[in-house]
């Protein structure tokens, strides 16, 4: 038996198994994406913060809720829907969450 590889491309065998593996994991890899934006939100009255981020792939995530429910989340993306709706398309997403959110530390 030769050497067993990941994705394998070079031998004779059926390799559709492996093909749909590696669609599958880039597919993920490609949602998924890198962290782009993230953000820490301040409690109100407390001096404790949470973090909502956002990665490449538009995937939103937030420590203190789910990302399907969190209102922080959809704040945040309307807030950089009116961005575009006013015309600040020179500028990018962390500046202008800089300039909006002033509590907040946006990276």
């Amino acid at each position: 038996m030769g050497t067993q590889f990941l994705f394998p491309m070079d031998d004779g065998r059926d390799q559709t198994f492996e093909l749909k593996r590696a669609t599958k994991v880039q597919r993920r890899e490609d949602r998924i994406g890198k962290t782009d934006l993230i953000i820490k939100l301040p409690y109100t009255f407390t001096e404790k913060i949470f973090i909502v981020s956002r990665t490449t792939g538009n995937v939103w995530y937030c420590q203190a809720h789910s990302a399907r429910t969190c209102h922080h989340i959809k704040a945040i993306k309307r807030i950089l829907r009116l961005k575009v709706e006013a015309g600040y398309t020179d500028q990018s997403d962390k500046d202008f969450l800089k300039q909006v959110l002033p509590t907040a530390e946006v990276r």
